[in-house]
């Protein structure tokens, strides 16, 4: 893992879109190099072509030839690729709201493993990835009718998997109020919500909630918040004809030059201009603090050293 500061920052992904995939074939780019991240996804990275290094919590596992990485929403998890001009992978990065069926237990459960090994070799799983990352250039069918066929392989794909995979119910405290919190935001950034208010829901004190974001996930509430509305306000620009002020509402903003000033600090850009130049790729990152990555790294490297 990289040491450098700006390199060693943890980020949080936040994607207006609910499915992605990738398949990146050799010597073409991106490589399966990622420093530390966490979405609200799930994440499954297929090994078709040399070998990589990956991270998820505290463990580091070393990927070999057809090995699958499946990494749980809000699970801090980092990649590298040992050699670049080999390596061939898949990815796919799904919200968890298209797996209704698995909201418990990704909410409520932790892979003892994030690796699957040799999962190339289950003819199922093989041929559902690979029928997701075709689903992508599907041009004979409607939005609708693709989404539908996608959802399917989807489920199908991670019933499978999860029959491979060792799960704990995730008891510790820390990472319970975290899963819950994060999953409290996600559904309620839209309306008006506050600390207070979010720690009466889930009876969890102030003290602990400041912990949380600050500590642990380097970001404070407030910016959680906002980043959770610019994503969904990105997926609206892109993909509705509705007008600028009914989005900045409808994401949870009373006043339109609030919504346009965090919209610019997120983005870079205003929201009508990314309406007219931005693609759905566009990721919104929060920064977390160095020494938060440090201790995980070194947790990591101290569990498994290869």
């Amino acid at each position: 893992m990289p040491n450098s500061k700006k390199e060693s920052a943890i980020f949080q992904e936040v994607r207006p879109e609910p499915f992605r995939c990738r398949r990146v074939l050799r010597n073409k780019r991106p490589k399966l190099e990622c420093n530390a991240h966490l979405h609200n996804e799930i994440e499954l990275i297929l090994l078709e072509r040399g070998s990589a290094i990956a991270y998820a919590d505290t463990v580091k596992v070393v990927m070999n030839c057809g090995d699958l990485f499946f990494a749980f929403p809000n699970q801090i998890h980092a990649f590298r690729t040992i050699d670049p001009t080999e390596e061939e992978h898949s990815l796919i990065i799904a919200k968890t709201e298209l797996l209704p069926e698995y909201q418990g237990v990704f909410l409520h459960c932790t892979p003892l493993s994030p690796i699957i090994r040799n999962a190339s070799s289950l003819p199922r799983v093989e041929k559902l990835f690979h029928m997701l990352i075709e689903s992508e250039d599907e041009r004979s069918l409607s939005r609708e009718q693709a989404n539908n066929r996608r959802s399917g392989y989807l489920l199908a794909l991670i019933s499978e998997l999860l029959l491979h995979m060792d799960l704990r119910s995730d008891e510790q405290y820390e990472s319970r109020s975290t899963n819950a919190v994060l999953q409290y935001c996600a559904e309620h950034f839209s309306q008006k919500i506050s600390l207070e208010q979010l720690g009466e829901e889930l009876h969890l004190s102030r003290t602990h909630l400041s912990h949380l974001f600050n500590d642990k996930l380097g970001v404070s509430f407030k910016d959680h918040i906002h980043s959770l509305r610019i994503a969904e306000a990105c997926r609206l620009l892109l993909n509705t004809s509705e007008e600028v002020v009914q989005i900045s509402e409808a994401v949870g903003y009373s006043s339109p030059r609030t919504f346009n000033r965090a919209f610019f600090k997120q983005t870079g850009v205003s929201p009508t201009e990314y309406r007219k130049t931005r693609s759905a790729k566009t990721q919104i990152r929060h920064f977390v603090s160095t020494a938060t990555t440090s201790r995980i790294i070194e947790s990591a490297d101290k569990v498994i050293k290869q």
